[in-house]
Formats: C-alpha cells, structure tokens, sequence
C-alpha cells in the first residue's frame, strides 16, 4: 500500500502543478494574431511574380519561334537524304543495342568476360568490308544505269535531228523538181505539139503538191505556169 500511496501523490502533485492550458491556448492565439500583424503586404510580391512570368512567357514564345519555325524552317533544305538518315539512325540503334547489352551483362556475375568474348568472336571487319563492297556495287549499278539513261537520250535527240534533216532533203528535192519543170515550161521545147498535157503536170501527184506550187510561187510563176498549160492543150473548164 505503501507505493500505491506514493504513486497517487505524486500524480496529484503533477496535476497540480501542470500548466492551465487555456492560457496556452491564449498565448498561442495572440502570438498568431501579432505575427499576422505584422507580416508585409504580399500584394506588390504577387505582382511582380505574375509580371515575371508575363516577361518569361513572351520570351519563351520568341525563341520557340526563331528556334523551331524559322531555324528549322530554314535548315530543313540543308538536311542529309533518306539514305543518310537511315544510315545514322541505323548506327545509333546498333551503338545504344551494344551499350545496352555491355552494362547489363555487367550486372550478372562473369557477364562482362563472356561479353568480351562473344565480342571477339564476331568477325566485325568481314562484315563491315562485304557492306562496304554490297555498297559500292549498288552505286556502280546506279552510275551504270544514269550512264545508260543519258545515251539513250543522246541517240533519241540524234534520232531527231537526222529526222528532221531528212524532211529538210526531202522538201530541198521538192523545190528542185518545181524548178526544173518550171525551167522545161518556160523553154520553147514545152510549146511542141509532141507534148502530151500530162507531162506536164505530172509532177503533181498530190493536190497538196499542186496548191502549194501555185500559191506560195510568185505571180508570174503562176501565170506562166498556166500559160503554158493552156499552150499545151490543157483548157481550164
């Protein structure tokens, strides 16, 4: 009984001599109360925060647009080819496979060592030299084909030049039988009663040949042309 006795007095003496917790509560309270008092005015901070980000966000938006639609705009043209953006993507797929593949065989106890051998094992420069020769074949197959390309063109522009070269000829000849009969018509051979009148327009097969004679010729060509028919025996109807 005798430490039952000790332990309640000793609980009362705490209670008694414990704190009133209402005047903690007060204390608290206006200790609140006067730092809430005298706390600055945040209103000008606040403003000079949403100006800041005003400024910050115009100037994010001017590089965004001198960076990713002008620049980018502008060194697009610069850009490699398809095959060349194959190629390097290409490479750094194989780069990122292998370190990949090197840092995890790391984590597993003798991986690095069988990693290096794998590695050794792998004939790198034999497959780096048939790729390079696999390469150099396509590129002299396509030389090869532009080469074949461009000579058939050339023999095409040849085909045409002799083409037209050939109607020159032929029109040259033309004109030349037109002068010789003109020539035969205005002699005084052409005036024999022995003439028939079919020699003399026999030249003119064609009524394209014939329309062409008489009105791209001079006036008097034409004139003495008829001339001559009527002198021949060939009357117009």
């Amino acid at each position: 009984m005798g430490i039952c006795d000790n332990i309640s007095s000793t609980t009362d003496s705490i209670k008694r001599n414990a704190p009133d917790p209402t005047s903690v509560k007060g204390l608290y309270w206006s200790s609140y109360d006067s730092i809430k008092r005298n706390a600055p005015d945040l209103t000008s901070v606040k403003g000079f925060y949403w100006s800041s980000y005003d400024y910050s966000r115009a100037a994010v938006t001017i590089i965004h647009n001198a960076v990713r639609v002008n620049t980018v705009n502008k060194l697009y043209p610069y850009w490699p080819d398809v095959e060349t953006r194959w190629d390097i993507a290409t490479n750094m797929a194989k780069k990122t496979a292998t370190v990949a593949v090197r840092e995890g065989a790391k984590l597993v106890p003798g991986g690095s060592t069988v990693y290096d051998i794998v590695l050794q094992s792998i004939p790198k420069e034999k497959k780096a030299t048939d790729l390079k020769e696999f390469k150099d074949k396509v590129r002299q197959m396509e030389t090869e084909q532009d080469r074949m390309k461009h000579e058939q063109d050339r023999m095409k522009h040849e085909q045409d030049r002799m083409k037209h070269e050939l109607n020159d000829h032929k029109r040259l000849l033309e004109q030349h039988e037109m002068r010789r009969l003109i020539m035969e018509l205005t002699t005084n051979k052409i005036l024999g009663l022995n003439r028939k009148p079919e020699d003399v327009y026999r030249f003119f097969t064609k009524p394209e040949d014939a329309y062409r004679f008489l009105f791209t010729k001079p006036v008097l060509t034409g004139k003495q042309y008829s001339d001559d028919v009527i002198a021949t025996g060939v009357k117009p109807e």
